[in-house]
């Protein structure tokens, strides 16, 4: 009996590893199947574990959860339990998730009373599934908790390769979270643990190996350091390609194809991934680029052409199609600078659509001998979503269409044939919702009648896959399917219809967050494409456009109401969050309080949003007499402030090009270089606070007039913005009115999605604690950046009249630091060292003086029992500089600061003089001494001095305070 409890075992552990039904599962291939014919028949008698087994590897979900059902109700405690798990795991891939909940709760009951000898093991195995369960409803934390006790239980049985897998689990959740120093002390621990598991440990081994690797790449990492060894004093690197060889190593001993192609495969998964990173940076290695490049397709290449496992060599089939006919690559080629002719012309080769069609061909070939199942259902919506993708292209290009609609069509019904047999909603949701949105593309390419049809049929076959997919709790898909839905609705004329689907996919979007960060390796350019166009199509269906800036009434009779504009200044608030975690890969933002709930008078709140042919800006000022209402009948009244609507009729791609132009100036000290930033700076300016409020008024004020107006009467006056993307690249106190600069007028703030916090001004004198740290003469390989001055920055944080503690030079180590972090209440912690905001977390650092301090780790430093209790008011980066021309790159200043647990922070846009940092200190402390005196406003005076000593904004103008104000 035990054997054959082992044997069952083995069923669940391989039940645990099947797919999850996404586009880029593994597919089963059966050449002797007839097509389109599924058996989901149910056996009359002698119900048992391995007949659900080939039910579920079938696709036969419902069929096997009715065997487990019954399964589970007969045998000893272990075999119940054992079916229950399974029934709890088939019942996730059905989507109810109380089933599976329920079943998994009874699993539990049963293991507390089964026989001790396999209590563990069956134990462990039930944490597994309860760790999927728990991740796919968003418990990214419970999961990790769950697959941590999986992998104690494994250890104390002695199978390490299992906890190694569990381990990895564990891992990506906590990665969704944010926690990156936790992340990485798990993956360096599996990491030393497989490097001592000898290899005939077999399959198991080179799986946990092939999912360390693909953890790795997905968390932004190439390689993982190890600890120094006791006989080495060299530190021990293991990068994604040496685990997967090692895999692919495994699986040629063990003359298994299926792990040897899997571990190819995730390499040019890899690769691909590499290729896409290089080319979103702002200055691209276009020879690095063209190594991933060519990497990718060589690497898919050898997995479609020399492997034996033609399910993987499928699946790399379509993997390289998706990557051809990727848009990306196409605007890469056309702007690639120094490659080769040979080079270019080896891109244009692969891209040409000979080859595309080629690949088409063949895939549509190796699909017709699929064995019909939910897997075949996704292999063909990846091939006809690579396809729409390849006529969104052609189309764009006012090209003929590349391949005929109908064709695209018949792999869509084929899917939906095979998904209805299989009684799968969420496959059918798939299917259905592709089908709507290859009948809206053609809706593009009609006019008329026809277009009218295709309009209504696209929308008909949305609505369908929407119903499925909210039917099973799929909130992954609905998403997709509600912001589908919304497009065609606003081509048909449905504005109300329109904004109630974006609504829906924008209230999804808010409960996914953690869901979405775990299954999308390629963030940058999966949010780019797929979730910021929903909150910024929303936003244009709320502000729409006026026939005139002077007229009473919208184009289409529409009116801005309040409720609109509150939902206008919620999303782009919600858009602020999303971007940093996107930037993060990491649900890191737990809580926001709304910035109308913190501005107080003399404060106001602007949101600035470039749409495509004008720029709105939304006023929030905050309610002065809550119980009277005020005199300007525009702006509606709220608990806590109101809101105003001001538009200016530009075009986005101005609005780019004098940022840029400003961007391009600012940072130089030549006198003509002045001059085109302050012509640019003015021009934006104009657009900017002389845009013109839309409403029911009979005489419409400026931007500029209703600032002064609302803020006549106080005597400190701070503008904080919610920045729309491309302003984040220049300091806003640097726009200029043709006689001064915003910053003479204002002390300016920022708010990029971090918390907003209820806080106070900062204390004086003595009872304000500075930590200030600095470090001279960097570590190697930083040691070009000098900074001689830091020394006499210190000594003027010293003599400020704060209780200051120091730490310089070899006095400032990651060790000291923390410990000063862990011994004392800090209000500010000033950073006299070189560091980098990038646009991506991995290059974005703070420098001590015996290493470099990631962005991921400042978690880890910062938050410590103090800092909980009494958490940081504010950190300033004296010496950080952001990377040039990214607008993406002031998200690692937001990030920092979330990552470090501080209310506020204060950084530079550019890399500032040295010797400017010491008058700045002095006079930013100084202000800041003075009673009742806000960061803001000690921040604009400071920046004041110096521009009495330095003319030009290059020296004076980098700062920006983001965060609390106060």
């Amino acid at each position: 009996m035990a054997n054959l409890r082992y044997v069952l075992i083995g069923c669940l552990i391989l039940w645990l590893t099947l797919g999850t039904g996404r586009t880029a599962a593994q597919i089963t291939v059966n050449g002797n199947s007839e097509q389109g014919v599924i058996n989901c028949t149910i056996p009359d008698r002698d119900l048992s574990l391995s007949q659900a087994q080939t039910l579920y590897e079938s696709g036969c979900y419902n069929a096997a959860a009715t065997v487990l059902e019954t399964v589970s109700q007969q045998g000893d405690s272990i075999n119940q339990a054992i079916a229950l798990s399974n029934l709890s795991l088939t019942q996730q891939q059905l989507g109810n998730w109380q089933l599976a909940t329920d079943a998994l709760k009874m699993a539990f009951e049963r293991i507390e009373v089964s026989n001790a000898d396999h209590q563990a093991a069956i134990q462990a195995q039930a944490l597994d599934v309860q760790g999927q369960l728990q991740l796919a409803r968003g418990q990214a934390a419970a999961a990790a908790t769950s697959w941590e006790q999986a992998a104690q239980l494994y250890t104390q049985l002695d199978q390490p390769n299992r906890a190694a897998l569990s381990q990895i689990k564990q891992a990506r959740s906590l990665q969704t979270l944010g926690l990156f120093q936790q992340v990485k002390v798990i993956l360096v621990d599996v990491a030393k643990s497989l490097r001592e598991q000898p290899t005939s440990d077999g399959s198991e081994k080179a799986i946990a190996l092939r999912q360390l690797a693909d953890v790795l790449w997905m968390t932004g990492a190439s390689e993982i350091s190890l600890h120094k060894s006791d006989s080495s004093n060299e530190q021990q690197t293991r990068s994604v390609q040496s685990l997967l060889k090692e895999s692919l190593n495994i699986g040629r001993e063990l003359n298994r194809t299926d792990i040897t192609a899997a571990a190819t495969l995730s390499l040019g998964n890899f690769y691909r991934h590499q290729f896409f990173k290089d080319i979103s940076q702002p200055t691209i290695d276009h020879q690095k680029a063209y190594k991933n490049f060519s990497n990718t397709l060589f690497i898919y290449d050898q997995v479609i052409n020399e492997t034996s496992n033609r399910p993987s060599a499928l699946q790399a089939l379509l993997n390289q199609l998706s990557f051809k006919v990727n848009a990306d690559i196409r605007d890469w080629l056309s702007e690639a600078k120094g490659l080769s002719t040979d080079q270019q012309r080896e891109l244009q080769t692969a891209l040409e659509p000979t080859a595309l069609q080629a690949s088409y061909d063949t895939a549509k070939t190796q699909l017709s001998i699929l064995r019909p199942g939910r897997q075949t259902v996704y292999a063909h919506v990846n091939l006809a979503e690579s396809l729409l993708k390849w006529q969104q292209m052609k189309w764009q290009q006012n090209q003929p269409l590349a391949i005929d609609g109908t064709e695209i069509l018949a792999l869509l019904k084929t899917a939906e044939a095979q998904a209805r047999q299989l009684d799968d909603k969420r496959a059918l949701s798939s299917v259905l919702g592709h089908q709507g949105q290859l009948y809206g593309l053609y809706s593009k390419d009609s006019q008329g009648p026809w277009q009218n049809a295709y309009l209504e049929t696209a929308t008909i076959l949305t609505r369908q896959a929407l119903s499925q997919a909210q039917a099973i709790g799929a909130r992954d898909i609905s998403y997709q399917w509600q912001h589908q839905l919304g497009r065609l609705l606003t081509a048909q004329g449905d504005r109300d219809g329109a904004i109630a689907a974006y609504k829906g996919a924008f209230d999804t979007l808010q409960t996914l967050r953690s869901d979405l960060i775990a299954v999308n390796s390629d963030q940058r350019f999966y949010f780019r494409d797929n979730i910021e166009p929903i909150y910024r199509e929303l936003v244009a269906l709320l502000l729409p456009p006026t026939r005139s800036q002077q007229s009473k009434a919208n184009a289409d009779g529409v009116q801005t109401s309040q409720q609109d504009l509150d939902l206008v200044r919620k999303v782009m608030d919600a858009l602020q969050v999303a971007e940093l975690e996107n930037f993060f890969q990491a649900a890191c933002v737990d809580t926001t309080t709304e910035l109308g709930k913190t501005l107080q008078p003399g404060d106001a709140g602007i949101y600035p949003i470039l749409l495509d042919h004008r720029l709105e800006v939304v006023l929030q000022l905050p309610m002065v007499d809550k119980t009277v209402q005020q005199a300007n009948t525009t702006s509606e009244l709220t608990e806590d402030y109101t809101l105003q609507r001001f538009s200016s009729n530009v075009e986005k791609a101005d609005i780019e090009q004098l940022l840029s132009q400003i961007r391009r100036n600012l940072d130089s000290s030549n006198p003509g270089a002045v001059r085109q930033f302050e012509r640019a700076s003015e021009r934006l300016y104009t657009y900017l606070f002389e845009a013109t409020e839309i409403g029911p008024q009979t005489k419409p004020q400026t931007l500029a007039i209703a600032l002064e107006n609302a803020l006549a009467n106080s005597s400190s006056k701070t503008l904080v913005f919610v920045l729309d993307g491309p302003f984040r690249a220049i300091p806003l106190g640097t726009l200029y009115d043709g006689e001064n600069y915003l910053l003479e007028k204002y002390a300016i703030a920022l708010n990029l999605g971090i918390e907003v916090r209820e806080s106070t001004t900062l204390p004086n004198g003595a009872d304000l604690k500075v930590l200030a740290a600095g470090v001279r003469n960097p570590p190697i390989p930083f040691e070009d950046y000098v900074l001689p001055n830091v020394t006499a920055e210190l000594e003027k944080i010293q003599t400020s009249g704060a209780s200051v503690k120091l730490l310089q030079e070899e006095d400032f180590t990651r060790e000291t630091f923390n410990q000063q972090l862990n011994d004392a209440n800090y209000q500010i912690v000033h950073l006299a060292t070189h560091g980098q905001f990038a646009s991506n977390r991995e290059d974005t650092y703070i420098l001590a003086d015996d290493e470099r301090l990631p962005v991921d780790e400042l978690n880890a430093l910062f938050r410590n029992t103090q800092a909980i209790q009494n958490p940081i008011e504010l950190i300033i980066f004296s010496a950080c500089r952001t990377a040039t021309g990214d607008n993406r790159a002031v998200l690692g200043l937001a990030g920092a600061t979330v990552q470090s647990g501080a209310r506020s922070a204060i950084a530079a846009l550019w890399s500032v003089d040295d010797a400017a940092s010491v008058p700045f200190a002095e006079a930013f402390y100084q202000h800041l001494e003075q009673p009742d005196t806000s960061r803001a406003v000690a921040l604009q005076q400071a920046q004041l001095t110096l521009k009495e000593e330095y003319t030009t904004p290059r020296y004076w103008a980098p700062y920006v305070l983001v965060g609390s104000w106060r």
